[in-house]
């Protein structure tokens, strides 16, 4: 009897803190799609090329809960479960930005620039984070140099956020994306009925 309780407890322990099918685990899995899916579309347009479509595209090809309605550019929409910690984030979520300004220096090969970037309304995925959320690695497109083509600002790219160059007054949500079927507009998942 003693050695039978000593094998369950094993068992369940080991199933629950490594076993495959965890929460963990489904989340990770679930953000390696994600950012697969994002990397695959590097340079290319995805959608209308807004920064919503490619945020949608890669949900819907990861299996994730893709939510509906809302305003241009992701506005007011739901995009997974919150993350409250820029330290929490891992690859494959998302972050929503309102009004969110970056101001720092860079280095390239010509030297040390300034430089400005601003979301006034945007939507991106997490690709890498670095330094404990100080520096976050995000695809995206509808996004880039405001000296560059329509065309060029409209294809998915990689772009660095050093947390440190934030400015003040901005909004950054950040959400976790869920398994799930596709939102319907009145709130609650299709095919479920109130």
């Amino acid at each position: 009897m003693r050695r039978g309780n000593k094998w369950w407890v094993v068992v369940v322990l080991g199933s629950a803190l490594a076993g495959p099918g965890t929460a963990a685990d489904e989340g990770a899995m679930l953000g390696e799609e994600i950012v697969a899916f994002v990397r695959s579309r590097m340079g290319q347009r995805v959608g209308g090329g807004e920064c919503s479509d490619l945020v949608v595209a890669a949900l819907e090809a990861g299996g994730a809960w893709v939510p509906r309605g809302g305003g241009g550019g992701g506005e007011g929409l739901d995009w997974g479960d919150r993350v409250e910690k820029r330290s929490e984030l891992r690859p494959g979520d998302v972050i929503e930005f309102r009004e969110v300004v970056f101001i720092g220096r860079r280095r390239t090969t010509r030297g040390v620039e300034i430089y400005r970037t601003e979301f006034p309304q945007h939507v991106a995925i997490v690709e890498r984070v670095m330094d404990r959320g100080r520096r976050l690695v995000i695809v995206h497109q509808n996004a880039g140099p405001a000296t560059g083509s329509e065309a060029e600002r409209r294809v998915v790219r990689r772009d660095t956020l050093v947390m440190g160059d934030l400015r003040p007054g901005g909004v950054m949500r950040f959400y976790r994306p869920r398994r799930g079927t596709v939102a319907s507009p009145w709130g609650h998942e299709a095919g479920e009925v109130d």
